[in-house]
């Protein structure tokens, strides 16, 4: 399994919205007791098994709206199908400190998701989306996915993260994608 966290490399972007995907994957190693310490593929990643399965994270490097060149690359150089990986991306669509699931499907508004779409040609990818939407007045879309999370939203986005990282683990345990879906999806409501 291929399981990339999606978000924008460097100190600049750490602890914004638009790096929970990133979130989620460093939550995800933590608990498979793993570090990302490679980098190709325009990635840091990292192999491990997991039930004597083959997993790889990963984390592109080639910045959000380009993601899709390196989870396009990580899949050729591993030999995974689209069904095969999993994305982890914050959405704007969905309220803060929720998370959906979901089996495949179109990228939304999500240019990351989307530029994973066109590079592999499949939008057969299994996906965590983690909400990343509250009123925010006028300010501009791109203003606020870049800007750090604070106070109670933070709290709800790590309490988010900490059960997506756990359901993945889960899921990488007993195969179940639809039993993943059903946490998720109520998940913060």
């Amino acid at each position: 399994m291929l399981i990339v966290g999606l978000g924008n490399p460097g100190s600049k972007y750490d602890g914004t919205y638009h790096n929970l995907g990133f979130c989620a994957l460093d939550a995800i190693a933590s608990r498979l007791g793993v570090t990302l310490d490679r980098k190709g593929d325009g990635a840091l990643f990292c192999k491990t098994y997991v039930g004597g399965k083959k997993v790889v994270l990963a984390k592109p490097q080639t910045y959000m709206n380009l993601s899709g060149q390196s989870v396009k690359m990580l899949m050729g150089s591993n030999g995974f199908s689209p069904e095969q990986c999993v994305i982890l991306y914050d959405d704007v669509e969905i309220p803060i400190g929720t998370l959906r699931a979901r089996a495949g499907g179109s990228a939304g508004t999500h240019n990351g998701m989307r530029s994973v779409i066109a590079e592999t040609g499949s939008d057969k990818f299994k996906r965590v989306r983690i909400g990343a939407g509250f009123d925010r007045g006028r300010a501009e879309l791109r203003d606020i996915v870049l800007s750090k999370i604070r106070g109670e939203n933070k709290e709800k986005s790590d309490a988010a993260i900490d059960c997506a990282a756990q359901a993945i683990c889960a899921w990488l345990d007993d195969g179940d994608w639809d039993k993943l879906m059903r946490e998720c999806n109520v998940y913060g409501k």
